[in-house]
């Protein structure tokens, strides 16, 4: 078999997910992209509230989150429409353990907040 054995891709979308340049369908663009090239989709519920704990000051937080786990993470602009107090997070990954660990990073932060 062998394979090409992945392209690194480090910096590839980090970051893209702040910022009031990038709409929802730049999202939902950068995320059927990232479905289509066979990527790991891992979803979150995010309490509206605490959106901000997860984008951090300046975005800190969430590019922590996207290095650490090589993960681009999508935070919604708007509240979910069938449920206004929470966001639904979209994780996606090259692989499924990448995106597992970006949402368990982000459930340690809304754990953290909450003692």
């Amino acid at each position: 078999g062998g394979g090409a054995g992945g392209m690194g891709g480090g910096g590839l979308g980090l970051g893209a997910a702040v910022g009031p340049g990038n709409n929802a369908a730049t999202q939902m663009a950068q995320l059927q992209k990232a479905l289509a090239e066979g990527q790991s989709h891992v979803t979150i519920q995010v309490p509206d509230a605490d959106v901000g704990l997860i984008i951090g000051k300046g975005g800190m937080q969430i590019r922590n989150i996207q290095e650490k786990s090589g993960a681009n993470v999508q935070i919604p602009q708007v509240a979910d429409a069938n449920n206004p107090a929470v966001r639904t997070v979209n994780i996606t990954h090259p692989n499924k353990e990448g995106g597992e660990f970006a949402k368990s990073m982000i459930q340690e932060i809304l754990a953290s907040k909450m003692q």
